[in-house]
């Protein structure tokens, strides 16, 4: 069969490299081809199949991920109306995403296109934990004040446990549902499989690793907040 491509004679080799490992592959192919073969004029090569689709997609994602974080950023800042409180969600996704690294590597899991969606996934529901942890948060304090209980100090202190302490029930019980869901498509095998597997892989890791961001960063991050706004004069209510 004769086949062209651009208009130009082309005859394609198919690879199989090893599952998990198509860049480190794609590079050794490249300096091979570079130092041992001295292609004659008028002939070229290049890669093509999965690796054409991974380089297509890690375009889309370089723009698409920041997109994403910097809407999220957006949402945020209209939530709470000042800049303190977005950037405390947002600086604690990190957190959130050393989860789904860990689990990733311990799973053998390579970084993928799939497992990229995955994490961007897991972005949002990490800022979503945080969102509507400060909004407890928030309450408690301004109860507090309502109340007449000085602002600061022990009573601070006093208002953010109580506020995570409420949100601890409903929070566990999200974190199992979505654990009960992801588990048995982590598990799975068949058609698929692998894809799902990528996928699923950083949100499952991300919700072992989000509730602490929840629980602990975010209460931590928001009285070192408040007092801040306190020395300055800035009321909490």
């Amino acid at each position: 069969m004769v086949r062209s491509e651009n208009a130009r004679l082309a005859a394609f080799v198919f690879v199989e490299p090893e599952p998990g490992d198509l860049l480190g592959y794609a590079a050794r192919l490249r300096r091979a081809l570079a130092e041992r073969i001295d292609f004659p004029p008028g002939v070229s090569w290049e890669l093509t199949g999965q690796y054409a689709h991974w380089q297509r997609a890690a375009e889309r994602l370089a723009w698409a991920a920041p997109l994403a974080l910097l809407t999220i950023l957006l949402l945020l800042r209209l939530v709470f109306a000042r800049a303190g409180e977005a950037l405390i969600v947002l600086g604690g996704l990190p957190l959130a995403a050393a989860g789904s690294l860990w689990t990733m590597w311990l799973l053998g899991v390579p970084l993928s296109v799939a497992s990229l969606v995955g994490l961007l996934a897991l972005a949002g529901v990490a800022a979503e934990f945080g969102v509507v942890m400060l909004l407890y948060l928030e309450r408690a304090v301004r109860a507090r004040v309502a109340a007449g209980a000085r602002p600061g100090g022990e009573a601070l202190l006093a208002a953010l446990e109580e506020g995570a302490a409420l949100r601890l029930r409903p929070k566990a019980m999200t974190v199992l549902t979505l654990l009960a869901g992801l588990t048995p498509t982590l598990l799975g095998e068949g058609t698929g499989a692998a894809m799902l597997e990528r996928l699923v892989a950083p949100l499952l890791g991300g919700m072992l690793s989000a509730p602490l961001l929840g629980l602990l960063a975010v209460p931590a991050a928001y009285r070192l907040l408040l007092e801040r706004r306190l020395r300055r004069g800035v009321p909490l209510a």
